[in-house]
């Protein structure tokens, strides 16, 4: 996924409103995310509904991820934050056995909003059309 000039550098990912009104968030390459580091992209994202005022989709490309510390899943997972308003979510990941991983990861973390994992961009942003408001 292409990183547009002025997304927020969040240690170990990349974030940006896309002018769609779809929020996206990438992993950098061969990044081994840390608490700090979900907790700063946790507020970034928190960020844009203070700034917009509505909920909105999040597309997450981490297909360049190395690791992901128990405590960052933890925060990354957790939908009971007011400050993290998503009406839908988008995981991309980069093989199948990440994305059973993934999938197995969020049928036992049910989600309070729809949540799906992909193998493609394109096709996680197509799913999440319908749920943003540019």
């Amino acid at each position: 996924m292409q990183v547009p000039e002025g997304a927020s550098d969040n240690g170990a990912f990349w974030t940006w409103m896309g002018e769609d009104g779809i929020a996206r968030t990438t992993t950098k390459p061969h990044a081994d995310v840390t608490r700090d580091d979900a907790l700063k992209n946790r507020e970034t994202i928190g960020g844009y509904l203070r700034a917009r005022g509505r909920r909105f989709p999040l597309l997450v490309d981490a297909s360049a991820t190395r690791s992901l510390s128990r405590e960052a899943r933890e925060i990354l997972t957790a939908d009971d934050d007011p400050e993290l308003p998503l009406n839908a979510y988008a995981i991309v990941v980069g093989s199948p056995l990440t994305r059973a991983i993934a999938n197995f990861f969020v049928a036992i973390h049910r989600q309070s909003v729809p949540t799906r994992v992909f193998d493609d961009v394109e096709a996680a942003l197509a799913w999440l059309r319908p749920f943003a408001q540019p």
